[in-house]
């Protein structure tokens, strides 16, 4: 059944990158006739296949005979060596998108190199995310689960590129916000947001700045705080009943007036036939200001008149402190007010580094309500992993570009970085062999070792040092060691090595 909707969601209309996957295609071309160019050879191939070529390296280790070619796509990249002298190419094809055009592309590789002797086999390793054809290729990746019972139009955020500068306060506070936007009513494509701000002329407001950098967020409206409450202090931030102290008639006065302000901005809003959707506070409102949108919350009339009576979101990013309590405060109060199931209030801390945020979620009218904040947690844990894996890459791309004798390498003949979706391939090439190191974005590395002597005690080495530059930052998922060679049938040399 199909639930409550005449016909369930199809799963071609993906709009948010869940998995991300690789396969790594292994061939072994003997035979070679004539004179080949590995690069017009590749790149016909390519063009052929409905591929996009981003660059391409070349390379000629003349002792050896040995060409080689390095060519970097939007849906991957292609490894050959080309030894002359015994005819036969070496070919890797590294596809993290567009896999159903990797037959077509074997196939015109077999014709630009004129044979038809081919031993192959496949690895399958990890993706790129935010790659060219993630939404052609996302239903072809594993089974494809849906839920029939929710088949209207999901307001959702694409991610956004990870930066490889640390995490700032902001960039964090970028990352929290989109993913509680994910939440939001699942009815509305585009939502009006209310935040409320510090003061206009003093403060920066970080969850502004980051609301309205979002398509989704159609409308965001600024509730600054009052001016008229500059210079006054309700409260003197010291003992647990602070709350309880009294004002003065000329605080009450200020109070009273910026309320009436903030209650007129809310009217001029329904006049224009429009709810808040999301309400949202920056960590620079005031006490004096989340007080007053407690007290207008707190009304019945006001939440079902100025928020969107069907479903909505309130969240709020704080510092980590006792004297930010009021923060918390002011949402556990709205949970309680709002008296309707389902509604939750979370918490969430944020860290990464020196920085550190808490944020406040309460959700009013999700009937997922636990699913939809659990889901939000796990995006943002991954996302920020994902920032902390970009400073990981850079320093292994570092190490390897300036430091390449530490890997067992003498002195680089050439290296490449692209950046590719949302991750970027490295490429090493040394007399004694070439790495290839492709990260998705996330959390994934995927290491491509070739060397020219096949000593396993080499490939153990060079293993050894990728895992140590990187500390504790890195661990092995999974290795696969494979010979190449010609003669369809290829060991390792101390696998068929007899004794004297």
């Amino acid at each position: 059944a199909a639930g409550k909707c005449d016909s369930p969601p199809q799963t071609t209309d993906v709009t948010e990158q869940g998995r991300s996957a690789g396969i790594l295609h292994v061939l072994d071309i003997e035979d070679v006739k004539g004179k080949v160019r590995l690069d017009s050879s590749i790149a016909k191939a390519v063009k052929k296949a409905g591929l996009t070529q981003v660059s391409t390296k070349t390379f000629t280790k003349s002792e050896s005979s040995t060409l080689l070619a390095f060519v970097v796509l939007e849906e991957g990249y292609i490894l050959a060596r080309h030894w002359t002298d015994r005819k036969y190419v070496a070919i890797d094809v590294n596809l993290w998108g567009a896999f159903h055009r990797f037959d077509e592309l074997q196939t015109h590789l077999l014709a630009a190199f004129n044979s038809k002797s081919l031993s192959a086999f496949r690895v399958v390793g990890g993706g790129m995310y935010g790659s060219s054809t993630w939404r052609e290729d996302q239903p072809k990746i594993g089974p494809q689960i849906v839920q029939f019972r929710n088949c209207e139009e999901k307001a959702t955020i694409d991610d956004s590129r990870l930066s490889e500068e640390a995490v700032s306060v902001s960039g964090l506070a970028e990352v929290a916000v989109e993913e509680f936007l994910n939440i939001a009513p699942t009815s509305r494509t585009s939502l009006t947001v209310g935040v409320v701000c510090g003061y206009e002329d003093d403060d920066d407001c970080i969850m502004k700045d980051v609301l309205e950098k979002l398509p989704v967020a159609s409308k965001v409206v600024t509730f600054w705080t009052c001016p008229g409450l500059k210079e006054m202090k309700v409260h003197d931030g010291e003992g647990e009943d602070e709350e309880e102290d009294e004002l003065s008639p000329e605080q009450l006065s200020h109070m009273f007036t910026c309320e009436k302000a903030m209650i007129a901005k809310l009217k001029e809003l329904k006049e224009e036939d429009e709810t808040l959707d999301v309400f949202a506070l920056d960590g620079s409102a005031t006490r004096e200001m989340i007080q007053i949108f407690n007290s207008i919350w707190g009304i019945p009339k006001f939440r079902e008149s100025y928020t969107n009576p069907d479903q909505n979101l309130f969240f709020g990013m704080s510092s980590v402190s006792e004297e930010d309590s009021f923060h918390h405060n002011f949402f556990d109060r709205y949970r309680k007010d709002v008296r309707y199931d389902p509604a939750a209030h979370a918490k969430f801390l944020a860290q990464d580094g020196s920085v550190e945020l808490e944020f406040d979620v309460v959700t009013v009218g999700d009937a997922s309500t636990f699913q939809s904040l659990a889901t939000a947690e796990g995006k943002i844990k991954s996302r920020l992993k994902g920032k902390k894996n970009a400073n990981t890459f850079n320093l292994i791309r570092s190490e390897l570009k300036d430091k390449s004798l530490k890997a067992g390498f003498s002195e680089k003949i050439y290296f490449t970085d692209d950046s590719v979706g949302e991750g970027a391939v490295i490429s090493f090439v040394a007399k004694e062999g070439s790495v290839i190191i492709v990260w998705d974005g996330r959390l994934h590395l995927d290491v491509n070792l070739f060397r020219f002597d096949d000593k396993m005690e080499l490939a153990d080495s060079f293993l050894s040092w990728l895992l140590s530059t990187t500390g504790a930052l890195l661990t092995l998922g999974l290795r696969d060691d494979f010979p190449r060679g010609t003669g369809r049938v290829v060991n390792f040399l101390n696998d068929i090595a007899t004794e004297s």
